[in-house]
């Protein structure tokens, strides 16, 4: 599995650079929630379809630039199950991403299935199984190890890169955001 790693500033500006002309990026977070009422950020996926990064947050330390892309209107922001990493990202960088395609809502919409978990999205439409043994790890602890950051790719790769070319309900959603003409229409089928 291929993505970049990127745990200082100047990293942080490569990054931004990649995001500048790209219509639509995937995110997710990593946090954990120990003994506070507020969820601390411990790593952050984006997903660019062709690239993939992880931004280990705890180094860096000018935030502005991240901020400005999670404001930006020309990029859209695709998430699964994203309530959570919208708290993430309020308490962390003090803004919601914006505007925002949720892939759970979606295919709760569309008849895929209620409260799909993207495990089961991807496995739907790809036949891909992602193992979830991460989900619990301590996020904040360091050095990551190598299966978190592999599990932690995978929860962007597939958001901008595959399902959108299998049809799902991403691709169709996507391209009404974006304004394109001629959507395909997707026959959706309940989820096993």
């Amino acid at each position: 599995m291929n993505y970049h790693y990127i745990d200082d500033d100047a990293g942080l500006e490569t990054l931004l650079k990649a995001c500048a002309s790209a219509p639509v990026i995937a995110l997710d977070t990593e946090f954990a929630r120990f003994n506070t009422y507020y969820p601390m950020i411990g790593l952050l996926q984006i997903g660019l379809g062709h690239d993939n990064y992880l931004l280990d947050p705890l180094p860096i330390t000018d935030l502005s630039g991240l901020q400005a892309l999670m404001k930006c209107p020309d990029t859209l922001k695709v998430v699964h199950s994203g309530s959570e990493d919208m708290e993430v990202f309020q308490y962390w960088l003090d803004c919601v991403p914006s505007p925002v395609f949720d892939t759970q809502i979606a295919a709760a919409m569309l008849g895929v299935g209620y409260a799909l978990s993207y495990q089961k999205l991807v496995a739907h439409f790809l036949s891909i199984d992602i193992p979830k043994g991460e989900t619990r790890s301590d996020w904040l602890a360091r050095p990551l190890r190598q299966s978190q950051l592999d599990y932690a790719a995978q929860d962007v790769i597939h958001l901008v890169r595959d399902l959108p070319n299998a049809g799902c309900v991403a691709c169709r959603a996507r391209a009404q955001c974006l304004g394109f003409v001629g959507v395909r229409q997707v026959n959706a089928r309940p989820a096993d």
